[in-house]
């Protein structure tokens, strides 16, 4: 008798079983659609943009996520703010 995966409830034949190609195609249209749902959420995702300095305001992306990469430990961003930032940016620097 058959069982079910946990997670996506995939048919997983017994060895008593015969194979049946329905079962097969059943089972990869479960997978095509979820990893269509995967590729999806990445592609919608905020954008992470890493550089060392900053763009100013107007050119910003909406929903995007900067990081400024520096050794200061204040970055200024316009004349009325600034970031705050330690100076390894909490990641842990491995010399040697």
């Amino acid at each position: 008798m058959a069982e079910y995966t946990k997670n996506y409830n995939l048919k997983k034949p017994s060895q008593d079983d015969f194979y049946n190609i329905d079962d097969a195609n059943l089972n990869m249209d479960k997978i095509d659609t979820k990893l269509k749902e995967v590729e999806d959420k990445i592609e919608n995702s905020s954008p992470i943009i890493v550089s060392e300095s900053p763009p100013i305001p107007k050119d910003r992306k909406k929903g995007a996520f900067y990081f400024i990469v520096t050794d200061e430990n204040e970055i200024p961003i316009s004349p009325d703010e600034n970031i705050r930032v330690s100076p390894n940016m909490g990641i842990k620097i491995k010399e040697g």
